[in-house]
């Protein structure tokens, strides 16, 4: 156990996460981009999440972290599963994903997710993020670029970050509203490069699409398609956790921008913890969401897989 990581991994238990949910591996057919900073604990439980779920490779892009990054991910380099490399500055997001894209152009990947470490797909409709893919590019083969998928807040998370858990561990864990905003799993090869953290500029044929075919309006899906596929948001857990998040900065922006927009990105974050507060004391005792029983499932197999003998 180190001080940042989740937990000290072999060889061994990768090989048994990706034998968790009988999603194998296809060699460069969808890798995950992250830009990270000081984020190495949630980094192991995200990258050991989509692993199970059948994502094949990890670009990490170190934007100046001072934790134990590296430490944390060297099981996964050893097993040949995540390229780590630094960037340096500030509003480095786009400049990361589109060297990510390149590279996965290069090396003919066929789909490349571009997520936060603090985002977690969870799907009904397919136990596999390959095979979710799948579903989709066969119904719009001709039109697709990417998969929009919209994210979901969750209602709480108590125990979210304690040291030896996954994110659905805690029983208290329940899946919030869904969200407008997108994150973009995109066609290599229909793909010319990101505009924005959630989406990317394709080629002319293509739209990226939701999992029930919708039209995405660039970073926004909106009703949102997050009924049964999406990206579980865990942006913030607790105050404590907001301030770090503040003084971390954003990776798609630079501070010298912030400081002339405060309102845009500190006062709505205000106002949607507060407005979450108010939302938990209303809501308890939660109901379960079918999202929420997935995740949990995913979480209990693959804890089985990490520690069975």
């Amino acid at each position: 156990m180190t001080s940042n990581s989740l937990l000290s991994l072999s060889t061994e238990q990768l090989e048994r996460v990706q034998q968790a949910r009988q999603c194998p591996a296809r060699k460069r057919y969808l890798w995950f981009v992250y830009v990270v900073r000081n984020e190495a604990r949630l980094l192991v439980q995200n990258i050991l999440h989509h692993l199970a779920l059948g994502v094949d490779h990890f670009l990490v892009y170190d934007n100046e972290s001072s934790d134990n990054l590296e430490e944390s991910l060297e099981p996964f380099r050893k097993a040949g599963l995540v390229s780590l490399y630094k960037i340096s500055g500030q509003g480095v997001q786009l400049r990361a994903y589109d060297n990510a894209l390149s590279k996965a152009k290069d090396a003919n990947v066929s789909w490349l997710g571009a997520i936060d470490a603090d985002e977690f797909l969870v799907s009904t409709r397919a136990v596999c993020i390959p095979a979710l893919l799948e579903q989709v590019y066969s119904q719009y083969n001709t039109s697709i670029a990417a998969l929009g998928v919209n994210w979901r807040f969750p209602g709480r998370y108590t125990l979210m970050m304690n040291a030896t858990s996954f994110p659905a561990e805690n029983v208290a864990f329940a899946v919030g509203q869904p969200n407008k905003h997108i994150k973009s799993i995109v066609h290599v090869p229909r793909t010319k490069n990101f505009v924005f953290p959630h989406n990317a500029v394709y080629d002319e044929c293509c739209a990226a699409r939701s999992v029930s075919g919708r039209l995405p309006a660039g970073s926004f899906l909106e009703p949102t398609d997050a009924q049964d596929t999406a990206l579980i948001h865990l942006y913030s857990k607790g105050a404590t956790d907001w301030i770090q998040k503040r003084i971390r900065g954003r990776a798609d922006i630079s501070w010298a921008f912030m400081e002339t927009q405060p309102h845009i990105f500190f006062n709505d974050d205000i106002i949607s913890i507060y407005m979450e507060w108010l939302a938990q004391r209303k809501a308890a005792p939660y109901s379960a969401h079918p999202l929420q029983t997935a995740l949990r499932n995913h979480t209990l197999a693959l804890k089985h897989a990490l520690w069975s003998r």
